[in-house]
């Protein structure tokens, strides 16, 4: 349930409205940027002017899901009412994803991806700060956080392996890589919860996917940060096997394997017990029966003294090619692995 680092004397509500704000005026120094090089490109102006009203139209749709969040707040709603609308407007913004903006040729010397992408960020940027204020304790419920929660785990399981063109990796998908390797800069200073999937590595095509899952707490922040911690660390080393495509073999050189796509995602509390595990469980991986040598492969690659990884059959739901890590002992040294 990370922060969003504002004042913690501003009212709550006050400081998400002045988070749109911000961004707002992101991107309105992104246009004044760009006027006067739209000057130098006459046979562009009529694509400019159509990408930047397509930007400004996903501004302020953005603009309006917060205006309408916030406004359930000052209208004399009962309880359930709120909560209801809260989360509708939650669930919209849970499955509308920011545009990549591709369908634009603004031809600026090269600069269309560069354009596109600080776009991109900036829509990307919106989403964010509102999934961030849904899931905080401060403006919402617990009922909006878990229908939240459920939003983002069922449709990120929906694409368990990254869609290749051809064997490339898709644009978009390099720019979220980009984008989340950046937010995930282990080395960059205090850590910072994000309850967004965060895409590390496309990895090599013909590797195995992993995903790296942490626990969720229902109220106890400093358990989900140490968990998110460790987990963003696995995802990062295991992104950089998967960008140098290393082949990874055990000792006797029976089994080897290469890492494709690499994602670290929240796994909610409502999606614990049963079929995965719970806040408090052993650190594991686990995959099909069928696939156990690469599994004990993974976690033998990912023990530490301090972070044992145990080996586990199976995963929730059939799959192949596919490993999932769960991080679930909240900061404290689990059992040794089996």
């Amino acid at each position: 349930m990370g922060g969003d680092g504002a004042d913690e004397n501003t009212p709550p509500l006050k400081r998400w409205s002045g988070n749109v704000a911000l961004i707002g005026g992101m991107l309105t120094v992104l246009f004044t940027a760009l006027a006067g090089l739209n000057q130098c490109s006459r046979d562009n102006r009529e694509e400019f002017t159509t990408f930047r009203t397509a930007v400004e139209a996903e501004r302020l749709f953005w603009r309006d899901l917060f205006d309408n969040y916030l406004d359930t707040y000052d209208r004399e709603l009962n309880s359930p009412e709120r909560v209801q609308r809260q989360i509708a407007l939650t669930i919209i913004a849970c499955n509308r994803d920011a545009p990549e903006f591709r369908e634009y040729q603004l031809g600026f010397m090269g600069a269309d991806n560069r354009l596109r992408t600080k776009a991109n960020e900036s829509i990307s940027a919106l989403r964010s700060a509102f999934l961030r204020m849904a899931d905080s304790a401060e403006t919402s419920s617990p009922r909006v956080r878990r229908a939240l929660e459920r939003c983002q785990f069922d449709r990120d399981s929906e694409a368990v392996i990254q869609p290749r063109e051809n064997g490339v990796v898709p644009e978009e998908v390099q720019q979220q890589v980009s984008r989340d390797v950046q937010s995930a800069n282990v080395s960059s200073g205090p850590v910072v919860t994000s309850i967004e999937t965060l895409t590390l590595s496309a990895g090599d095509p013909a590797g195995w996917a992993v995903d790296v899952f942490w626990c969720r707490s229902p109220d106890e922040a400093p358990v989900e940060t140490a968990n998110f911690s460790l987990a963003q660390r696995t995802g990062v080393q295991l992104a950089e096997r998967a960008d140098a495509e290393t082949r990874l073999s055990d000792r006797a050189g029976e089994t080897d394997m290469t890492i494709g796509r690499v994602r670290v995602r929240p796994l909610p509390v409502s999606r614990q017990g049963g079929l995965y595990p719970s806040l408090g469980d052993e650190n594991q991986v686990r995959g099909e029966p069928n696939e156990q040598a690469e599994v004990r492969l993974l976690a033998n690659i990912l023990n530490t003294d301090q972070t044992p990884f145990a080996w586990r059959a199976r995963n929730a739901s059939p799959t192949s090619r596919y490993l999932s890590v769960f991080v679930c002992a909240d900061g404290r040294v689990g059992s040794e692995a089996s």
